[in-house]
């Protein structure tokens, strides 16, 4: 992660408007009482998450993740190989007064049975926000946990399957709301493997409004690439 954040105060309504994080209030009360209560029945974490109050309405934001090579058999410290997370809005302009849209990737994590090979304790997410919460707030809403330090909301996709039989891609779907809103969650950045690219489905011929700025947020169905082999990168805090 960068030494300083690329937005050092980010208003959480700037949150779910601009960054897409619909449901990161609720996100991140879910994430601090489950680490509170790691024993808690579902029917508490959500009793106790709709009476959680944040103490905060702003939060340090970073647009980029890197992670680096973790064949340690192969690894030189000095490497420049490295694999990277965008989560970064829209609106800017380029060099040639172009409005530059949205970045937000796809990645892999682990969900914590994860093994060095296989897909099995993985999903793929989108990351729309990486994040941390002041070390002054933690103190007050973790006061016995010692927490990751950065943060990520992300939108899930289905979990894998089986692989197609032709081709050997996991075919994956967004996952959706009761009111067709993507279901979203805060996860620890250092969960997160690596990125990883979607192909969208379609027939024989793809719809003329996708486009690489959009398609993430108007296809149903994807395919993913099988992990056969290692998972080469971690993240470097």
């Amino acid at each position: 992660m960068t030494r300083e954040p690329s937005v050092k105060a980010v208003s959480l309504d700037r949150l779910e408007q601009v960054y897409g994080a619909k449901y990161i209030v609720r996100a991140i009360a879910k994430y601090i009482v489950r680490l509170n209560h790691p024993d808690a029945s579902r029917a508490e974490v959500v009793r106790l998450t709709t009476t959680l109050r944040l103490l905060f309405r702003k939060l340090p934001v970073y647009h980029k993740a890197k992670f680096w090579e973790s064949d340690f058999l192969l690894y030189r410290q000095a490497s420049d190989e490295y694999d990277a997370i965008y989560a970064t809005p829209g609106g800017r302009l380029n060099k040639r007064g172009q409005q530059v849209a949205g970045r937000f990737d796809t990645a892999i994590v682990n969900l914590g049975t994860g093994s060095a090979i296989g897909v099995e304790g993985y999903r793929v997410c989108r990351v729309r926000a990486i994040f941390t919460i002041p070390i002054r707030y933690r103190r007050i809403l973790l006061p016995f946990v010692d927490p990751p330090e950065y943060l990520a909301y992300v939108e899930w996709f289905s979990n894998f399957t089986q692989p197609d039989p032709q081709h050997g891609m996991y075919k994956v779907t967004p996952m959706t709301n009761a009111d067709g809103t993507r279901t979203g969650a805060v996860i620890a950045v250092e969960s997160i493997r690596r990125s990883v690219h979607l192909y969208p489905c379609f027939g024989a011929v793809a719809p003329r409004e996708w486009s690489s700025s959009n398609v993430l947020d108007v296809c149903e169905k994807f395919w993913v690439s099988p992990f056969t082999d290692r998972h080469v990168y971690e993240t470097v805090i």
